[in-house]
């Protein structure tokens, strides 16, 4: 059966008083029970009519099949929306869950201050300490909203060299390395027993702060655990100095020993944490910071040495966790910046290949990017020092456009910008709303919503990672380089140290073009970019940062 509405168009100001198409094919909806009503803002045209005769030249006709098509509601409050993207997996039938804010500091950004934010509208994920004996007492709000929860610790499996139960068991069980004279070393080893491990692992979840906090909170869509993940760890070039390592014939068959005795022994460690939770067992996400390939890959000869890379696994760890939080810092002990080929944009471009392999044999792995500008307490140690003795401001407008750069290049879960624990709020808090706003930005604009869940990033085929000392031949063909070529950058090949004017990115989905264009050192009106598929587009390029929508 077809529903048959006539309705005339009446030129002229009468037209403004007439009902709106959406308004009439929601009154077809409302005046028939058959017909399943649907949001009038989330109508998908092209699906609902069938058919359109134009009579005259202000007459339409217009048939609407039965029933309406069911389109999925989607959450209409900012409680609601922040729940459903975090409860996503990382990959799914609806593309790319869209990003949350967060932080490492859980003091001065507190609870009062987080939820003072989400209540205004901004999309954050909440975040407090690990509640051994207690937990703050907002966290009933958190728990009535329904929003998810990040718990951000320290590196749990220190325990293991800190106490000395652990540290005094068997040579051949104890988790730490022990050395050819039977000396026990305060150093985490792949190759001790996996029975401490769980132990461990286990006394985290069953201290009575967190048994308590989910009584309270029994069915959050999220629980992270975030790890602060630099414990004391053995590296697989001093492997060897653990009496228990297997002999081996080549380094890369250490690595993989290596990196399979890691995989083991922290699988026992969550599997213990599992066991010590009552309510929060699929909930909980165990993540930690780094935990991904080493940034500094390909960059110089060295790297090897600081990863766990083998043929065929390029890091064992998403192996064993549920996800990572890898640092896209401005590191003030080495000399990155955000316009130099030395810099995090650069860097995180080795991720995008190795977090679209991980995703597919995972969906639901965890990736975060976790975000720090180099400044600290004493400004003698800042990055912003270096900046003001080169004539430059690392502004907070400088930083949303080098933290957007980020974002979409990696599309991220969270967002999770590091300042250190006891640091004033009231110092950096215009940069963390800077980020926030990146966020936001995301959630508020249904293009950049539309090119985050579907847009396809373009890789540049003119020019390789400018990051190719010691590369593994089995990564050698592998993309890497997605920074486009511009005719503000320099041309012919790059050194680390080489500056850059803009750095520019390009989604595409269905013929069009998203293109976002970062400038850290002065704002261009317009920019020539070479843009595979489409030819030479004209894009404006900012200290902020700009998008540019390109139809073909």
């Amino acid at each position: 059966m077809k529903y048959l509405l006539t309705f005339l168009l009446f030129i002229g100001a009468a037209y403004a008083e007439y009902p709106t198409f959406q308004d009439t094919v929601k009154s077809i909806c409302d005046a028939n029970p058959t017909i399943v009503e649907v949001p009038v803002e989330t109508v998908v045209i092209e699906e609902v009519i069938k058919e359109v005769e134009v009579i005259k030249e202000v007459e339409k006709i217009v048939y609407v099949t039965e029933p309406c098509d069911p389109v999925v509601t989607e959450p209409q409050t900012v409680y609601e929306r922040i729940s459903a993207e975090a409860a996503k997996p990382s990959r799914g039938p609806q593309g790319r869950p869209l990003p949350l804010a967060g932080h490492w500091n859980t003091g001065t950004y507190d609870l009062s201050f987080q939820l003072g934010l989400i209540d205004q509208g901004h999309h954050l994920l909440p975040w407090i300490g690990f509640p051994k004996t207690g937990y703050p007492s907002l966290v009933q709000e958190v728990a009535d909203k329904n929003l998810p929860i990040s718990i951000v610790s320290t590196q749990w499996e220190r325990i293991l060299y800190e106490q000395d139960k652990y540290l005094n068991l068997p040579l051949d069980v104890n988790p730490n390395v022990v050395t050819s004279s039977g000396t026990v070393k305060t150093q985490l080893s792949p190759f001790g027993g996996k029975a401490a491990w769980y132990d461990a692992g286990r006394s985290w979840t069953e201290h009575s702060g967190l048994k308590d906090l989910q009584q309270l909170f029994p069915d959050p869509s999220r629980v992270l655990f975030v790890s602060n993940n630099e414990p004391h760890m053995l590296r697989w070039a001093d492997a060897t100095t653990d009496r228990r390592a297997p002999s081996v014939s080549s380094d890369d068959e250490m690595r993989r020993l290596v990196g399979d005795g890691w995989i083991d022994v922290y699988s026992s460690f969550f599997s213990g944490m599992d066991d010590g939770l009552t309510n929060w067992k699929d909930k909980a996400t165990y993540i930690g910071y780094e935990n991904f390939i080493t940034s500094a890959f390909g960059r110089w000869s060295g790297w090897p040495s600081y990863g766990i890379y083998t043929q065929g696994r390029f890091s064992p760890w998403p192996e064993a966790w549920d996800g990572a939080s890898p640092p896209y810092y401005l590191h003030n002990w080495n000399q990155s910046t955000d316009f130099r080929v030395w810099s995090p944009q650069v860097q995180a471009m080795n991720h995008v290949h190795f977090l679209e392999q991980t995703h597919a044999t995972n969906p639901n792995y965890w990736y975060e990017m976790s975000v720090w500008d180099g400044d600290m307490r004493v400004y003698d140690e800042s990055k912003r020092k270096y900046y003001e003795s080169i004539g430059q401001e690392f502004t907070p407008t400088r930083y949303k456009g080098y933290v957007t750069f980020g974002m979409w290049l990696l599309k991220p879960r969270v967002v999770r910008e590091f300042r250190f624990y006891n640091e004033e709020r009231s110092k950096n808090e215009e940069y963390f709303m800077a980020l926030v706003e990146a966020v936001d930005q995301v959630h508020n604009d249904p293009l950049l919503e539309k090119f985050w869940r579907h847009g396809k990033l373009v890789e540049n085929p003119s020019r390789k990672h400018p990051y190719q000392s010691a590369i593994p031949s089995d990564a050698k063909d592998i993309p890497r380089m997605f920074m486009l070529e511009t005719n503000v950058n320099p041309v012919g090949s790059w050194s680390i140290f080489t500056e850059l004017n803009a750095y520019t990115l390009a989604f595409e989905l269905d013929g069009e073009w998203l293109v976002y264009s970062f400038s850290p050192l002065q704002n261009y009106a317009n920019i020539e970019v070479e843009l595979p598929g489409y030819g030479i587009a004209k894009v404006a390029s900012t200290q902020a940062g700009s998008f540019t929508h390109i139809k073909n």
